[in-house]
């Protein structure tokens, strides 16, 4: 995963916590969710702030996170052109090179 893809995710995570702390009712499952995308962007962020060298290992996720992850980023390809930090065909095409990644090797 390059610096760009890992952006890319943090920034998708961070508008899809939004929605959820704004549009969806709570419920066990929404607590969930954000549990699970807080802990992965927390993560994300500490691989962030690591120097500037090229990743040598995949940044594996757990089962849970890829099921999660997998399910944003679809919300966010089916919704995308609303959304005027994705609506850019670059971003849609990153998107979907993300989705393919995780869906192949749970890894990114």
């Amino acid at each position: 995963m390059n610096y760009e893809q890992r952006e890319l995710l943090l920034l998708c995570i961070r508008l899809y916590l939004k929605y959820q702390w704004t549009r969806v009712a709570p419920a066990p499952e929404r607590n969930t969710l954000i549990r699970v995308l807080q802990a992965l962007q927390g993560r994300l962020l500490d691989l962030l702030e690591r120097p500037a060298a090229p990743p040598t290992k995949p940044f594996w996720l757990s089962e849970e996170e890829q099921i999660t992850t997998r399910n944003m980023l679809n919300e966010f390809l089916q919704g995308a052109a609303k959304l005027p930090e994705l609506s850019t065909p670059d971003k849609q095409a990153s998107l979907n090179a993300l989705k393919t990644q995780i869906e192949w090797n749970g890894s990114i």
